[in-house]
């Protein structure tokens, strides 16, 4: 973990929040799960574009329970008569109802024609360049796809406006900066 505790404002964190220090961060019935390796965060999506520490309040109905030592063979002698409540694979991320190309229009509010932008369309630099409902896609990956947009990040200097999907982990800053982006909700980190 690289920082101090949560800012007061941000606690408690909800399901997918982070970046957590201990349970007390978290809202009653939720865990924090501590990450040292990029491991999954149960019940959330996105992971992969977070640092490989930063750690997220979670159901711990949906955290495997430790065995306290390493085993040879499976910990359950029966497979299970039913699916498991822990998801196989990441939710389905909703669409716009027609997909719209990403697509640079400016920056810094210009042309003021085109802020607040809309869905998938750049450069924003906060969720307050686009339009409502819509939050800003930091890029972090040449090739990246974002979530309801057609075409791939090809400039990562351009950020994208988008319909946020659930569950979709978000970093939102750290310490408490951007004092704007604080209190996180649900899936956006990094409280620390």
């Amino acid at each position: 973990d690289k920082g101090g505790p949560p800012p007061a404002a941000v606690i408690p964190l909800q399901a997918c929040e982070g970046d957590c220090d201990g349970d007390g961060d978290c809202s009653d019935g939720l865990v924090c799960l501590q990450r040292s390796d990029g491991e999954v965060v149960p019940g959330c999506y996105g992971e992969e574009r977070m640092s490989a520490s930063r750690d997220f309040c979670v159901d711990p109905a949906l955290t495997p329970k430790p065995t306290g030592s390493p085993t040879a063979s499976p910990t359950t002698a029966e497979p299970s008569a039913g699916p498991t409540p822990r998801p196989t694979r990441a939710p389905a991320v909703p669409t716009l109802e027609v997909a719209r190309p990403l697509e640079y229009m400016g920056n810094n509010g210009d042309p003021s024609y085109a802020f607040p932008l809309d869905a998938c369309l750049g450069d924003c630099d906060y969720d307050s360049d686009c339009q409502d409902g819509l939050v800003c896609y930091k890029t972090k990956v040449v090739g990246e796809t974002i979530p309801g947009c057609t075409g791939v990040v090809a400039d990562l200097s351009i950020d994208y406006c988008f319909h946020r999907p659930p569950n979709f982990l978000r970093n939102m800053g750290n310490n408490g900066l951007p004092e704007e982006a604080f209190p996180l909700v649900a899936c956006e980190g990094d409280c620390d």
